[in-house]
């Protein structure tokens, strides 16, 4: 608490970066394109009730939460938009929590909160983990009286369960470690009222935990669900290359220094453990090598790693920081904390400073311009159609009157459902059968093409469709997000 007492005459000094802060990434919302992912969420609102989003999101992997909460947004009439605004509120309310609370050096704080581990990934790209920063830093926060305020600490772990899978390993050792405390103190106090009051409180993640798998239930009929089946052997293979991996997209390194970097790690932790004398491990030391080890596992298995579903492994190691820093009275302790935040956010700045401005310059996704394209050249009762359902999926939220067809599901073009029924694929000749049956009276056909990538395309042959004809849109230079459009129109004759 003297740690705050201490700061509560600085809240005026801290509006100034958050101040900052909001402004630099509101100037790129403005520039920033959303691009599939981001309509996808957007679209699952707009056509779904709640109780079917959360039936959806067997299909999707993820928890319903961030959907939940942009529902209102879109319903209420809300423009596009405002998702990434509702990102950037929450980022700013973990960056206000990280400035006025975590125990770092001032600058340590401000350098943090103008890398990449805050800023733009999270604020600007609209996605669910911008709900995990300001839940861990509420976590870090009341750690210390975990065992006083069980309720907010349980409601706060059940809240994390529902952010991302990837947040699924911290909050099952969070509440491991707390029922194994909880045990501890009852054999060492017979305190049964002080027991029953942890167990209410872990009762709100076990019952998060089982939301969650009522979400997820039927996962297996998902087109991203892949079970493997690896030996050991292998399995470490695949997670060296993933160290390998996370190490380069962050700091852009080779893997010869990536296992420096992770040797120094290890050393610092000794360190730490050595100068403090301490005689066991903290549990906070625990919780993020589990909670890092498991995110390698399911980047192995389940998810592809991304920066965005990387930098949460920063905040997990942000967490445990802070959760020790408090524990630690070593002033070379403290330094070497703040020179571990300092070092991970130079890096970044280093890395993807230049990835982050290229949002200004270049297209994240042409998604909006060839859809400007559409309202005004494109006749609203036109057959329009596309060869890759995802990309295209991200013109929909601009779309005024229009429809666009998937002939592989013969079905009007809505949210993405990433079931295992959509891997179907049709060839150029049962591409005309089906527009000549469904639609004889079209002599000519809108075609959305997009030369994918992820075997996103689901007409073989889709070239010997296009022909000779000149594409009447075509993205200029390139997109960040390789959604980069060719508009064709093609005359049909049965």
């Amino acid at each position: 608490m003297t740690c705050i007492t201490k700061r509560s005459d600085k809240i005026f000094f801290l509006l100034i970066p958050i101040s900052i802060y909001i402004i630099i990434n509101l100037i790129f919302i403005k520039f920033h394109e959303p691009w599939r992912d981001e309509a996808l969420q957007w679209l699952i609102a707009e056509k779904l009730s709640p109780i079917e989003i959360i039936g959806e999101m067997k299909y999707q992997g993820h928890p319903a939460l961030w959907y939940l909460l942009i529902f209102p947004l879109n319903r209420l009439g809300f423009p596009y938009y405002s998702a990434n605004l509702l990102s950037l509120g929450f980022m700013v309310v973990g960056a206000f929590i990280f400035l006025r609370y975590s125990p770092f050096p001032i600058y340590v704080r401000i350098i943090g909160i103008f890398s990449p581990i805050f800023l733009y990934f999270y604020p600007v790209i609209s996605r669910s983990y911008c709900l995990i920063p300001s839940i861990l830093f509420l976590l870090a926060f009341t750690y210390p009286n975990r065992h006083s305020k069980t309720v907010i600490y349980g409601l706060l772990i059940a809240l994390l369960i529902q952010t991302h899978i990837l947040m699924l390993g911290m909050a099952g050792l969070l509440v491991l470690f707390w029922i194994i405390e909880s045990i501890r103190n009852y054999v060492q106090t017979q305190n049964r009222e002080q027991l029953f009051s942890q167990w209410k409180g872990i009762l709100f993640p076990l019952l998060s935990l089982i939301f969650l798998l009522f979400q997820l239930s039927g996962v297996r009929s998902s087109s991203w669900y892949h079970s493997q089946n690896n030996s050991f052997i292998n399995l470490l293979k695949v997670l060296y290359t993933k160290i390998n991996v996370i190490f380069d997209t962050i700091f852009g390194i080779g893997k010869n220094n990536a296992w420096f970097l992770l040797y120094w790690f290890v050393v610092f932790l000794v360190i730490t453990i050595l100068i403090e004398k301490k005689r066991s491990i903290p549990v906070s030391l625990f919780i993020v090598i589990g909670s890092l080890f498991y995110q390698f596992l399911v980047y192995a298995f389940v998810y592809v790693e991304s920066i965005q579903k990387i930098i949460t492994g920063i905040f997990i190691l942000l967490w445990g920081l802070w959760v020790q820093w408090d524990q630690i009275h070593n002033k070379i302790v403290h330094w070497l904390y703040s020179s571990m935040v300092i070092f991970l956010s130079l890096m970044m700045m280093a890395q993807l400073y230049p990835e982050i401005f290229l949002d200004l310059t270049n297209l994240y996704s042409d998604s909006k311009n060839i859809v400007l394209f559409i309202n005004r050249n494109i006749p609203e009762n036109s057959l329009v159609i596309t060869n890759s359902d995802p990309a295209a999926s991200a013109l929909l939220p601009y779309l005024d009157g229009h429809t666009i067809m998937n002939p592989v599901t013969g079905e009007k073009l809505s949210y993405i459902r990433w079931s295992q029924d959509r891997t179907h694929v049709i060839n150029d000749q049962q591409l005309r059968e089906w527009i000549k049956t469904n639609f004889p009276e079209k002599r000519e056909v809108y075609l959305i093409f997009l030369d994918t990538i992820r075997n996103e395309n689901h007409i073989d042959g889709i070239e010997k469709f296009i022909g000779s004809n000149k594409a009447i849109y075509q993205t200029k230079g390139i997109t960040i997000t390789d959604e980069a459009y060719d508009l064709y129109k093609i005359d049909v004759n049965w």
